[in-house]
């Protein structure tokens, strides 16, 4: 509205775009609790940003220390911006009640390197479950040290919806890349089969499409990217050898 209503009939520019969608947002720019500069860089910038994701757990004092990296993958890496990273999350208990501990707090990465510290109540002994980029905060490619079996569990559990279909994305690819190499890994088929019966009862009848959606197995150019030496074939075989292993 405030751009709308500033710029109506005459000529903008990219600044001038932000800065107003920023004062609209804050109600002032002075107000803004990040640096506008460094989030322009989104559109100086060419290139997917890449935030590579370690976690350390504290189990003495129930901390969760969490580091994230910032990177571009382009050539002139000595003319590389710092940009504004919004990272929503959460963790969930991985305990019994599997409930979440902290969620949807916001997180901004506006370093090349930046710690996140999580407290939780004393006495959690076992690590929790961390739920990153929840509504897919920011668009950017991640990679973190999340076990199959925290994807299992956020898939199962997380009350997302984006990190619940991104989880499951992720376990296929995983899944139909061990078949392209020839080590197949049932242990983790059986798993996602059975999180897929359980999702099935749970999510079936109150919302088919998402379920659906849920189930959709990845794109054959997003599968070929997995490997170096692409087989269209055997990757349109395996793909279709999994769907027919689901159903």
């Amino acid at each position: 509205n405030v751009y709308i209503k500033t710029f109506d009939g005459k000529a903008a520019t990219t600044e001038d775009f932000i800065n107003s969608v920023i004062k609209g947002a804050y109600n002032g720019e002075e107000n803004c609790d990040f640096d506008v500069d460094k989030f322009k860089n989104w559109y100086y910038q060419s290139g997917t940003p890449k935030v590579y994701v370690t976690q350390e757990w504290d189990s003495n004092n129930s901390i969760l220390n969490v580091s994230f990296e910032q990177k571009l993958d382009i050539e002139n890496t000595y003319d590389l911006k710092e940009m504004v990273i919004p990272i929503l999350y959460s963790c969930y208990s991985n305990e019994k009640d599997k409930q979440a501990i902290v969620e949807d707090n916001l997180f901004v990465l506006d370093k090349n390197i930046k710690k996140l510290k999580i407290n939780l109540s004393p006495g959690v002994k076992s690590a929790p479950v961390l739920s990153i980029f929840r509504g897919f905060s920011s668009p950017v490619i991640w990679e973190s040290d999340l076990s199959i079996d925290d994807y299992i569990f956020l898939f199962l559990n997380d009350n997302d919806y984006f990190i619940k279909w991104d989880s499951g994305q992720f376990l296929i690819r995983e899944i139909i890349k061990s078949r392209l190499e020839l080590q197949a890994n049932y242990s983790l088929e059986n798993k996602f089969v059975n999180a897929i019966k359980q999702t099935i009862k749970n999510v079936g009848s109150k919302d088919p499409f998402y379920l659906a959606t849920l189930l959709t197995i990845p794109g054959l150019t997003e599968l070929e990217s997995l490997i170096e030496k692409v087989d269209p074939i055997a990757i349109y075989k395996e793909s279709l050898n999994f769907k027919v292993a689901i159903g």
